[in-house]
């Protein structure tokens, strides 16, 4: 209280006018400040009849003590949420692949634990993270190499493996490859979301590799590409929850394994622009939680 006080008083310039903003007394307020300048060891104020100025110390406390007052505020009311029910609409971005084969294992468990939050999840096609916010949503799951925006939080989920695929057939006529540089003269059937410019990265032997990729198929969806590349059309890259049923069937088969693909990240956002509801805090908690916990990637989560 004493802080919030002195505060006020170096904003208002005034003993009168601060006592009369709390509901104090003139000589409370005069106590409140000459107790935090005893507990700081320091003078805060230099006082005349005619006006008031801060001090060098006054000047660094009024600096401060606005975020050491702000964070008390936020811890008092984060505390007195917890006391609450925890209830209401969640609403969640994530793109398509991921919501529907991975995302959506993990809510159902979310929804059973927590029977009074009702969770929304659309599935959007593109990535760019200041859209999630700006389109309502409360939280958005990235996946991506890194992030670009900063105008929201964001927690770092997991990462993610890639893998190089293609048909059997395709894999078996093509038994020479053995570099990424072999593959420029490959059909590759690019992600135009992942790798708009036809550039695939790896880490081989002996260290990072790039290379310049193109075909004759691309698309913004991996499933699209995933199905082509079965057919027998070419070489398309995935991350590895997204092909995993197939690479146990033998739809599909690795290429290259002596080079990995770039991983990818999860990435879980939220609005830095206001106070996160509790329903949404302990969504993210339980992503945290299933993302440190999970097996590593298998075909389903089950």
């Amino acid at each position: 209280m004493s802080l919030k006080v002195f505060l006020e008083v170096a904003r208002r310039r005034s003993f009168a006018r601060t006592a009369e903003h709390f509901g104090l007394s003139p000589a409370s307020v005069t106590k409140h400040v000459a107790f935090l300048e005893r507990t700081l060891t320091a003078r805060l104020l230099n006082r005349t009849t005619k006006q008031m100025s801060l001090t060098l110390a006054g000047e660094q406390v009024v600096e401060i003590g606005e975020s050491v007052v702000g964070q008390l505020e936020t811890m008092r009311s984060r505390v007195a949420e917890l006391s609450q029910d925890i209830a209401g609409e969640i609403r969640i971005g994530v793109a398509p692949s991921f919501g529907s084969n991975r995302l959506t294992h993990v809510l159902a468990e979310f929804c059973r634990l927590h029977p009074d939050i009702r969770v929304t999840l659309i599935l959007l096609t593109h990535r760019k993270e200041e859209t999630f916010i700006n389109e309502g949503m409360d939280v958005g799951i990235i996946i991506g190499t890194s992030l670009k925006d900063a105008s929201h939080k964001a927690i770092k989920l997991a990462d993610v493996p890639q893998v190089l695929v293609a048909s059997p057939e395709f894999a078996a006529r093509h038994a020479y490859l053995k570099s990424p540089a072999d593959l420029a003269q490959i059909n590759c059937l690019v992600n135009t979301t992942k790798a708009p410019t036809g550039l695939w990265h790896f880490r081989g032997p002996a260290g990072p590799v790039t290379q310049r990729v193109q075909g004759n198929m691309q698309s913004n969806f991996g499933y699209v590409l995933a199905e082509a590349a079965a057919t027998g059309m070419g070489i398309s890259m995935h991350p590895l929850y997204m092909i995993s049923d197939e690479l146990e069937s033998g739809t599909l088969v690795t290429v290259l394994p002596d080079y990995a693909p770039e991983p990818l990240q999860i990435f879980a956002i939220y609005s830095s622009r206001t106070s996160v509801p509790l329903r949404v805090r302990t969504l993210l908690d339980f992503l945290r939680s299933w993302a440190r916990d999970r097996p590593d990637w298998p075909s389903k989560e089950r």
